[in-house]
């Protein structure tokens, strides 16, 4: 009996190994076609979208939250969302709410239900946000912004560990994108002001 019980357990273990490593071979599966998809796309507005786009498929979540943060005024504000009530423009700052913390502490952190946490930001009273789950997008140790994904409604999703670190390489292949749309757009504006220039100088 003992080593029939050893057996069994034995092929549990392997099937929950073999689980780990097809979930494992799908996250990188699609975080190689995020990865391209992001590739593709130079202008700040056009990564954004792709971001989110993304995000939602990646996670097959009921909202997505993405903020970028002003260095100079030292906020944090939301630029792209999907599936939620958060509206565009809303403002936070430095180690308010949940994006806020997230920012400050450059961690990525997890809620079980954001309308009952004590920490939350009164900017998103009454939003019926459930579990959240939110990174700091970093690029070369320059804070980028906070990348969220949440659960609304009667939602009685958790978000997991696996959940987590998938989030995190995806935020990383995100703040470069974001990045790298900057410095195009900086350069596309430089070329223009030089044009400029010249044809006056002409």
């Amino acid at each position: 009996v003992i080593g029939t019980t050893g057996y069994s357990h034995d092929i549990t273990e392997r099937k929950r190994a073999e689980d780990e490593i097809h979930r494992r071979a799908d996250e990188l599966t699609a975080l190689y076609e995020s990865s391209q998809t992001l590739a593709g796309k130079i202008s700040l507005d056009d990564v954004l979208q792709a971001i989110t786009e993304s995000a939602l498929s990646l996670f097959d979540t009921t909202g997505i939250g993405l903020y970028l943060y002003d260095p100079a005024a030292r906020i944090l504000e939301v630029k792209m969302a999907a599936h939620t009530t958060i509206p565009l423009g809303t403002r936070l700052s430095l180690g308010e709410g949940l994006a806020g913390k997230v920012a400050q502490t450059r961690r990525a952190m997890r809620i079980d239900d954001y309308a009952a946490w004590e920490g939350r930001s009164p900017k998103y009273e009454g939003i019926p946000v459930r579990a959240t789950l939110e990174t700091p997008l970093i690029y070369q140790d320059e804070l980028i912004g906070v990348l969220a994904v949440h659960e609304t409604g009667g939602s009685q999703r958790k978000f997991t560990e696996a959940d987590e670190r998938l989030l995190s390489l995806f935020a990383a292949q995100s703040a470069a994108a974001i990045q790298n749309a900057r410095l195009f757009e900086d350069l596309r504006l430089r070329l223009a002001e030089m044009e400029s220039l010249q044809a006056v100088a002409s």
